[in-house]
């Protein structure tokens, strides 16, 4: 877990850096073709990571370190998404203070937590799917192609 310490690093600022960037192209969007781009960055970031993760350790990740990888990759998007969402509520409320209050009226909602935790959940799980997927065979091809001898 340590020497992925520094991955994981990369990955969060792969993932502010894409999340900003991917920000000022939805803005343009459609919401509802905003919505399933939600993924992009976290996906953006989970391919330039790897290729951090290759040009250093000059091999694959192996298969604990890649189911490690990608249930620490869903907990920094989440927790990044979860700070960014807040610090979004916040920053709004400052001009109308009803915005906090309905947030925090939600939060006591069982029914509201339900429903963010049914889609975090059915964001997560292919997420993790697509990382393990992504960091195995795809991650042995790609070091393969990188370090033919």
């Amino acid at each position: 877990m340590r020497g992925l310490s520094i991955y994981f690093l990369w990955f969060f600022v792969f993932c502010l850096l894409f999340s900003l960037l991917g920000g000022m192209v939805i803005s343009l969007l459609n919401p509802d073709l905003a919505m399933g781009l939600l993924a992009v960055p976290y996906l953006l970031a989970m391919i330039a990571t790897l290729y951090v993760f290759l040009k250093k350790q000059r091999q694959a990740p192996t298969t604990q370190q890649r189911l490690l990888l990608s249930f620490g990759y869903i907990v920094i998007f989440w927790l990044y998404s979860a700070a960014g969402i807040v610090s979004t509520i916040y920053y709004f409320s400052r001009q109308d203070a009803q915005i906090w209050q309905e947030f925090l009226a939600n939060i006591q909602n069982l029914q509201f937590l339900f429903f963010i935790l049914v889609v975090a959940l059915a964001v997560s799980l292919p997420l993790f799917f697509v990382t393990s997927w992504f960091y195995g065979p795809q991650a042995q091809r790609m070091a393969a192609q990188m370090f033919k001898q």
